[in-house]
């Protein structure tokens, strides 16, 4: 697992950047899907792989964020909620909030 990933992991710092002097390594799809397997955020899981099969299966981001940030558009036309959530809540925001930092739930 690449080093940046276990790190916003364990810190819940969103904003983690690689150490100095050693090159971050480039999550895969794979990689993303594992970590979020293993975290029982099976949303994130879903949607990595439906993102994977439309783009490939690299994506050239070190962050949570930046790859949140990356399928946020496309995470909009994945999620279905019931209409009285949809109604009080934007939908990426319920994503985020109740998907992918669901580690501590």
């Amino acid at each position: 697992m690449p080093r940046i990933w276990k790190r916003v992991r364990d810190t819940g710092d969103v904003n983690t950047q690689p150490r100095q002097g050693r090159k971050a390594s480039v999550p895969t799809v794979r990689t993303i899907i594992w970590t979020a397997k293993r975290n029982k955020q099976f949303m994130l899981v879903h949607i990595a792989s439906e993102f994977a099969v439309t783009t490939g299966t690299r994506l050239p981001i070190y962050t949570a964020t930046d790859w949140l940030n990356k399928i946020g558009l496309f995470a909009k036309f994945m999620i279905c909620l019931p209409s009285s959530q949809v109604a009080k809540c934007d939908r990426l925001k319920w994503f985020r909030h109740h998907c992918y930092w669901s580690t501590k739930d």
